[in-house]
């Protein structure tokens, strides 16, 4: 066989097992976004950029409430008449599904389920079995590795 250069492929194609609530197993057939050693590395930046500009955001918000706090209460108001809004168990929980939603959507383009491969359609997936986006999402990277891994 000759090697010839620049003829990465557009996608791959990976099958993972999938376990719903009542512990019962199916296979999901992905089709993934071929992305070479550079492209990765750049889409892990762009990651990492967001998770510390949304970090950024909740210190900047917390250090302001603390600042509102103070000043109300050298004014001599009640503190408490300007409560900070705490995120709801649910509201964390959507915030982070959403998230891992649209992550797999950076690294897939599909999937054998009849269904439309979209960010709605990937939260039904994730309510009907748990921990199906982060298997997604770590399948990808395991994919990856086994390929440097065999070279």
């Amino acid at each position: 066989m000759t090697i010839k250069l620049g003829k990465n492929p557009k996608d791959f194609k990976k099958t993972l097992t999938v376990v719903s609530i009542d512990g019962v197993s199916d296979t999901l057939s992905i089709t993934y976004i071929y992305r070479d050693p550079v492209q990765m590395a750049e889409l892990l930046d762009k990651r990492a950029a967001a998770a510390a500009a949304e970090a950024e955001a909740s210190a900047k918000a917390a250090l302001e409430a603390e600042a509102a706090e103070a000043a109300a209460t050298e004014q001599g108001r009640d503190a408490a008449a300007a409560p900070v809004k705490i995120p709801s168990i649910k509201e964390g929980y959507l915030a982070q599904a959403h998230a891992a939603a649209n992550e797999v959507l950076e690294i897939a383009t599909g999937w054998d389920v009849d269904d439309a491969f979209t960010a709605e359609n990937l939260l039904v997936l994730e309510k009907e079995f748990p921990g199906a986006l982060v298997a997604i999402q770590a399948r990808y990277q395991q994919a990856v590795t086994e390929v440097r891994v065999k070279n």
